[in-house]
Protein backbone atom coordinates (compact mmCIF):
# COMPACT_ATOMS: atom_id res chain seq x y z
CA UNK A 1 0.00 0.00 0.00
CA UNK A 2 1.27 3.55 -0.50
CA UNK A 3 2.46 5.29 2.30
CA UNK A 4 1.32 9.50 2.20
CA UNK A 5 3.19 11.18 4.93
CA UNK A 6 1.01 13.88 6.91
CA UNK A 7 -2.44 14.07 5.47
CA UNK A 8 -4.25 14.66 8.73
CA UNK A 9 -5.01 18.21 9.22
CA UNK A 10 -3.45 19.14 12.66
CA UNK A 11 -4.75 21.21 15.21
CA UNK A 12 -2.40 22.59 18.05
CA UNK A 13 -4.76 21.48 21.01
CA UNK A 14 -8.05 19.64 20.63
CA UNK A 15 -10.74 18.17 22.24
CA UNK A 16 -10.15 14.35 21.99
CA UNK A 17 -12.93 11.58 22.07
CA UNK A 18 -11.59 9.04 24.68
CA UNK A 19 -14.39 6.12 25.12
CA UNK A 20 -12.32 4.02 27.45
CA UNK A 21 -13.83 3.69 30.87
CA UNK A 22 -16.97 5.41 29.80
CA UNK A 23 -19.01 2.76 28.39
CA UNK A 24 -18.64 4.15 25.06
CA UNK A 25 -17.89 1.65 22.36
CA UNK A 26 -18.61 0.15 18.66
CA UNK A 27 -17.17 -0.37 15.29
CA UNK A 28 -14.48 2.12 14.38
CA UNK A 29 -16.53 4.07 11.54
CA UNK A 30 -18.70 4.47 14.36
CA UNK A 31 -16.71 6.10 16.86
CA UNK A 32 -15.40 7.87 14.23
CA UNK A 33 -19.31 9.46 13.76
CA UNK A 34 -19.60 10.13 17.16
CA UNK A 35 -16.39 12.07 17.47
CA UNK A 36 -17.55 14.36 14.50
CA UNK A 37 -21.44 14.72 15.52
CA UNK A 38 -20.18 16.21 18.60
CA UNK A 39 -17.47 18.64 17.68
CA UNK A 40 -14.42 16.28 18.44
CA UNK A 41 -11.12 16.81 16.68
CA UNK A 42 -9.16 13.96 17.68
CA UNK A 43 -10.34 9.86 18.93
CA UNK A 44 -7.96 7.77 20.85
CA UNK A 45 -8.35 4.43 18.66
CA UNK A 46 -7.41 0.69 20.00
CA UNK A 47 -3.91 -0.25 17.75
CA UNK A 48 -4.11 -3.40 19.18
CA UNK A 49 -7.14 -4.59 16.95
CA UNK A 50 -5.59 -2.67 13.66
CA UNK A 51 -2.39 -4.24 14.28
CA UNK A 52 -4.53 -7.22 14.05
CA UNK A 53 -6.60 -6.49 11.37
CA UNK A 54 -3.68 -5.21 9.51
CA UNK A 55 -2.06 -8.86 9.51
CA UNK A 56 -5.31 -10.80 9.07
CA UNK A 57 -6.99 -8.68 6.07
CA UNK A 58 -5.07 -5.40 5.02
CA UNK A 59 -3.77 -2.49 6.22
CA UNK A 60 -6.02 -0.39 4.12
CA UNK A 61 -8.49 -2.32 5.86
CA UNK A 62 -7.60 -1.59 9.24
CA UNK A 63 -6.97 2.38 7.94
CA UNK A 64 -9.87 2.98 5.63
CA UNK A 65 -12.43 5.10 8.05
CA UNK A 66 -9.95 7.29 10.08
CA UNK A 67 -8.64 8.39 6.11
CA UNK A 68 -12.01 9.16 5.20
CA UNK A 69 -12.63 10.99 8.01
CA UNK A 70 -8.59 12.58 8.06
CA UNK A 71 -9.90 16.49 6.94
CA UNK A 72 -11.35 16.96 10.60
CA UNK A 73 -10.20 14.22 12.62
CA UNK A 74 -6.82 13.19 13.81
CA UNK A 75 -6.04 9.99 15.89
CA UNK A 76 -5.55 11.50 19.23
CA UNK A 77 -3.33 8.73 21.50
CA UNK A 78 -3.59 4.65 21.60
CA UNK A 79 -2.01 2.32 24.09
CA UNK A 80 1.15 0.95 22.77
CA UNK A 81 0.44 -2.89 21.68
CA UNK A 82 3.46 -4.30 23.90
CA UNK A 83 2.91 -6.64 26.76
CA UNK A 84 5.73 -4.70 28.99
CA UNK A 85 5.15 -7.32 32.15
CA UNK A 86 5.73 -10.83 30.14
CA UNK A 87 8.75 -12.42 30.32
CA UNK A 88 11.78 -11.26 28.38
CA UNK A 89 10.89 -14.30 25.44
CA UNK A 90 7.31 -13.30 25.24
CA UNK A 91 8.32 -9.00 25.14
CA UNK A 92 10.77 -10.18 22.06
CA UNK A 93 8.41 -11.67 20.25
CA UNK A 94 5.65 -8.72 20.96
CA UNK A 95 8.27 -6.48 19.26
CA UNK A 96 7.64 -7.62 16.01
CA UNK A 97 4.06 -6.48 15.92
CA UNK A 98 5.60 -2.95 15.79
CA UNK A 99 6.83 -3.03 12.57
CA UNK A 100 2.97 -3.17 11.17
CA UNK A 101 1.68 -0.39 13.91
CA UNK A 102 4.77 1.82 12.44
CA UNK A 103 3.01 1.76 9.11
CA UNK A 104 0.09 2.32 10.43
CA UNK A 105 1.11 4.93 12.26
CA UNK A 106 2.82 6.66 9.34
CA UNK A 107 -0.23 5.91 6.67
CA UNK A 108 -2.27 7.73 9.67
CA UNK A 109 0.33 10.18 11.00
CA UNK A 110 -0.33 9.03 14.58
CA UNK A 111 2.26 10.47 16.61
CA UNK A 112 0.98 9.77 20.65
CA UNK A 113 1.21 6.90 22.22
CA UNK A 114 1.37 5.63 25.77
CA UNK A 115 2.12 3.02 28.23
CA UNK A 116 0.20 2.49 31.33
CA UNK A 117 2.62 1.93 34.21
CA UNK A 118 1.25 -0.72 36.67
CA UNK A 119 1.28 -0.01 40.42
CA UNK A 120 2.19 -3.47 41.93
CA UNK A 121 4.41 -5.87 40.64
CA UNK A 122 5.25 -8.95 41.55
CA UNK A 123 8.96 -8.16 40.94
CA UNK A 124 10.93 -6.38 43.71
CA UNK A 125 10.67 -2.42 43.02
CA UNK A 126 14.16 -1.59 42.04
CA UNK A 127 14.26 -4.72 39.68
CA UNK A 128 10.87 -4.03 37.85
CA UNK A 129 12.01 -0.10 37.51
CA UNK A 130 14.79 -1.39 35.52
CA UNK A 131 13.37 -3.57 33.65
CA UNK A 132 10.50 -0.76 32.67
CA UNK A 133 13.52 1.35 32.46
CA UNK A 134 15.30 -0.71 29.70
CA UNK A 135 11.88 -2.00 28.18
CA UNK A 136 10.95 1.51 27.49
CA UNK A 137 14.17 2.55 25.94
CA UNK A 138 14.19 -0.08 23.46
CA UNK A 139 10.41 0.80 22.20
CA UNK A 140 11.23 4.66 22.25
CA UNK A 141 14.39 3.67 20.24
CA UNK A 142 12.27 1.46 17.61
CA UNK A 143 9.49 4.07 17.32
CA UNK A 144 11.59 7.23 16.98
CA UNK A 145 11.96 7.15 13.26
CA UNK A 146 7.94 7.46 12.64
CA UNK A 147 8.14 10.43 15.21
CA UNK A 148 5.88 9.00 17.69
CA UNK A 149 6.44 10.23 20.95
CA UNK A 150 5.50 7.64 24.06
CA UNK A 151 3.46 9.05 27.19
CA UNK A 152 3.93 7.14 30.46
CA UNK A 153 0.76 7.01 32.51
CA UNK A 154 0.27 5.65 36.34
CA UNK A 155 -2.30 4.72 39.22
CA UNK A 156 -2.04 6.35 42.18
CA UNK A 157 -5.01 4.30 43.76
CA UNK A 158 -4.16 2.76 47.09
CA UNK A 159 -6.34 0.03 45.17
CA UNK A 160 -4.31 -0.76 42.99
CA UNK A 161 -0.91 -1.06 44.81
CA UNK A 162 -2.47 -3.89 46.90
CA UNK A 163 -2.84 -6.13 43.44
CA UNK A 164 0.31 -7.69 43.93
CA UNK A 165 2.96 -7.93 46.84
CA UNK A 166 5.34 -5.28 45.77
CA UNK A 167 4.45 -1.84 45.23
CA UNK A 168 5.69 0.51 42.10
CA UNK A 169 5.13 3.43 40.56
CA UNK A 170 2.23 5.32 42.43
CA UNK A 171 3.62 9.12 42.86
CA UNK A 172 4.49 11.83 40.53
CA UNK A 173 7.75 12.03 41.72
CA UNK A 174 8.07 7.91 40.69
CA UNK A 175 7.17 8.23 37.45
CA UNK A 176 9.02 11.70 36.81
CA UNK A 177 11.73 9.58 37.49
CA UNK A 178 10.94 6.69 35.56
CA UNK A 179 10.83 9.24 32.52
CA UNK A 180 14.22 10.69 33.30
CA UNK A 181 16.01 7.70 33.67
CA UNK A 182 14.71 6.34 30.73
CA UNK A 183 16.40 9.49 29.11
CA UNK A 184 14.87 9.15 25.41
CA UNK A 185 13.81 12.76 23.93
CA UNK A 186 10.55 10.97 22.49
CA UNK A 187 9.21 9.45 26.26
CA UNK A 188 7.15 11.82 28.05
CA UNK A 189 4.28 12.52 30.86
CA UNK A 190 0.47 10.75 29.73
CA UNK A 191 -0.99 13.61 32.22
CA UNK A 192 -4.36 12.10 33.80
CA UNK A 193 -5.28 15.41 36.22
CA UNK A 194 -6.67 13.09 38.69
CA UNK A 195 -4.20 10.86 39.29
CA UNK A 196 -2.01 13.17 39.30
CA UNK A 197 -3.55 14.93 42.15
CA UNK A 198 -3.60 11.31 43.96
CA UNK A 199 -0.29 11.13 43.52
CA UNK A 200 1.21 14.68 44.74
CA UNK A 201 1.43 16.64 41.63
CA UNK A 202 0.67 20.00 41.79
CA UNK A 203 0.06 22.73 39.36
CA UNK A 204 3.65 24.31 40.02
CA UNK A 205 5.10 20.55 39.24
CA UNK A 206 3.47 20.57 35.52
CA UNK A 207 4.72 23.96 35.58
CA UNK A 208 8.44 22.87 35.49
CA UNK A 209 7.84 20.21 32.46
CA UNK A 210 8.05 21.56 29.08
CA UNK A 211 5.13 21.48 26.29
CA UNK A 212 7.36 18.68 24.58
CA UNK A 213 7.34 16.55 28.07
CA UNK A 214 3.68 15.86 27.74
CA UNK A 215 2.72 13.63 25.28
CA UNK A 216 -1.36 13.70 25.73
CA UNK A 217 -4.01 14.88 28.83
CA UNK A 218 -6.77 13.55 30.35
CA UNK A 219 -8.94 15.18 32.61
CA UNK A 220 -11.67 14.17 35.54
CA UNK A 221 -12.32 16.25 39.04
CA UNK A 222 -12.75 15.09 42.21
CA UNK A 223 -14.36 15.16 45.64
CA UNK A 224 -12.83 17.25 47.75
CA UNK A 225 -12.13 14.22 50.42
CA UNK A 226 -10.26 12.37 47.64
CA UNK A 227 -7.11 9.74 48.88
CA UNK A 228 -5.83 7.30 47.32
CA UNK A 229 -7.15 5.46 50.08
CA UNK A 230 -10.88 5.57 48.98
CA UNK A 231 -10.36 6.42 45.55
CA UNK A 232 -12.43 4.50 43.03
CA UNK A 233 -13.08 5.09 39.64
CA UNK A 234 -16.89 6.11 40.51
CA UNK A 235 -15.03 9.20 42.25
CA UNK A 236 -13.89 10.60 38.85
CA UNK A 237 -16.51 13.65 37.86
CA UNK A 238 -17.00 15.38 35.06
CA UNK A 239 -15.02 18.92 34.96
CA UNK A 240 -16.05 21.78 37.40
CA UNK A 241 -17.30 24.73 35.76
CA UNK A 242 -15.13 26.64 37.88
CA UNK A 243 -12.61 29.07 37.81
CA UNK A 244 -10.65 27.66 41.14
CA UNK A 245 -11.03 23.95 40.04
CA UNK A 246 -7.76 21.63 39.68
CA UNK A 247 -8.57 21.24 36.56
CA UNK A 248 -8.94 24.69 35.23
CA UNK A 249 -5.82 25.38 37.35
CA UNK A 250 -4.03 22.53 35.11
CA UNK A 251 -5.53 23.58 31.69
CA UNK A 252 -4.25 27.13 32.96
CA UNK A 253 -1.01 25.70 33.03
CA UNK A 254 -0.76 23.66 30.07
CA UNK A 255 -1.60 26.76 27.86
CA UNK A 256 1.16 28.97 29.61
CA UNK A 257 3.63 26.52 28.53
CA UNK A 258 1.93 26.21 25.09
CA UNK A 259 0.82 22.42 25.04
CA UNK A 260 -0.27 21.02 21.42
CA UNK A 261 -2.28 18.07 21.99
CA UNK A 262 -5.46 16.08 22.97
CA UNK A 263 -7.25 17.33 26.03
CA UNK A 264 -10.38 14.36 26.81
CA UNK A 265 -12.84 15.07 29.69
CA UNK A 266 -12.94 11.31 31.41
CA UNK A 267 -15.00 11.09 34.41
CA UNK A 268 -16.25 7.92 35.18
CA UNK A 269 -18.96 5.76 34.03
CA UNK A 270 -21.20 6.13 37.22
CA UNK A 271 -22.20 9.50 36.59
CA UNK A 272 -23.86 8.48 33.10
CA UNK A 273 -26.46 5.78 34.15
CA UNK A 274 -29.32 5.29 32.20
CA UNK A 275 -27.80 7.41 29.00
CA UNK A 276 -27.44 6.60 25.65
CA UNK A 277 -23.67 6.66 24.17
CA UNK A 278 -24.47 9.57 22.23
CA UNK A 279 -25.72 11.54 24.95
CA UNK A 280 -22.18 10.74 26.62
CA UNK A 281 -20.48 11.68 23.78
CA UNK A 282 -22.25 14.93 23.70
CA UNK A 283 -22.43 15.72 26.97
CA UNK A 284 -18.47 15.58 28.08
CA UNK A 285 -18.30 17.46 24.44
CA UNK A 286 -20.10 20.30 26.20
CA UNK A 287 -18.70 19.98 29.54
CA UNK A 288 -15.25 20.61 27.47
CA UNK A 289 -16.74 23.59 26.56
CA UNK A 290 -17.72 24.73 29.22
CA UNK A 291 -14.46 24.33 30.88
CA UNK A 292 -11.77 25.34 28.10
CA UNK A 293 -13.04 29.02 28.10
CA UNK A 294 -11.86 29.24 31.87
CA UNK A 295 -8.63 27.72 31.60
CA UNK A 296 -8.27 30.72 28.22
CA UNK A 297 -8.42 27.78 25.89
CA UNK A 298 -10.78 28.95 23.50
CA UNK A 299 -8.94 27.55 20.41
CA UNK A 300 -10.09 24.03 21.36
CA UNK A 301 -13.77 24.62 21.73
CA UNK A 302 -15.61 22.84 18.76
CA UNK A 303 -19.08 22.96 18.00
CA UNK A 304 -20.76 20.47 15.22
CA UNK A 305 -20.87 19.59 12.65
CA UNK A 306 -17.70 19.18 11.52
CA UNK A 307 -17.49 17.43 8.17
CA UNK A 308 -19.92 15.46 6.35
CA UNK A 309 -18.14 12.29 5.79
CA UNK A 310 -18.40 9.53 2.73
CA UNK A 311 -21.02 7.66 3.72
CA UNK A 312 -20.56 4.93 1.47
CA UNK A 313 -17.33 4.32 3.44
CA UNK A 314 -18.13 4.78 6.68
CA UNK A 315 -21.83 2.78 6.45
CA UNK A 316 -19.11 -0.31 5.03
CA UNK A 317 -19.28 -3.58 7.16
CA UNK A 318 -16.42 -4.97 8.35
CA UNK A 319 -16.32 -8.79 7.29
CA UNK A 320 -16.02 -11.32 9.46
CA UNK A 321 -16.39 -9.05 12.96
CA UNK A 322 -19.78 -8.18 14.11
CA UNK A 323 -19.80 -6.15 17.49
CA UNK A 324 -21.06 -6.98 20.49
CA UNK A 325 -24.46 -5.40 21.60
CA UNK A 326 -24.74 -2.04 23.71
CA UNK A 327 -24.58 -2.21 26.67
CA UNK A 328 -26.58 0.03 29.18
CA UNK A 329 -24.75 1.70 31.85
CA UNK A 330 -25.46 0.96 35.67
CA UNK A 331 -23.57 4.08 37.52
CA UNK A 332 -23.41 1.12 40.70
CA UNK A 333 -20.85 -0.76 38.71
CA UNK A 334 -17.48 0.66 38.96
CA UNK A 335 -15.04 0.33 35.83
CA UNK A 336 -12.00 0.91 34.89
CA UNK A 337 -10.77 4.57 33.80
CA UNK A 338 -7.79 6.21 33.26
CA UNK A 339 -4.80 3.98 33.93
CA UNK A 340 -4.70 0.57 34.11
CA UNK A 341 -2.55 -1.34 36.62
Amino acid sequence: METVLFKIWEYSVFKNLVGEGLGVSGRQNEMIELALTFGYRGLDVDMNDMVGRAVEISQQFACQYLLAAEKSLQIGCFELPIDFRADNDKFKASLSRLDVMIQICTELNATRAYINIPASSSLPFQENFERYRLRIGEVADLVAGCGLRIGLAFNATAEAAKRYENKFITTVDELLTLIKMVGKSNVGLMLDSWHWHLGGGTTETLARLSANQIVAARFADFPSDLTPENARSKNRQLLKVDDKSFTVQILRVLNQINYEGPLAACPGSGQFGGMTRERIVQTLSENLNDVLPIAGIDKAVTRPPVISLDTEVLEAEYEGFEDEPEKEIKPSKPIKTGVRS
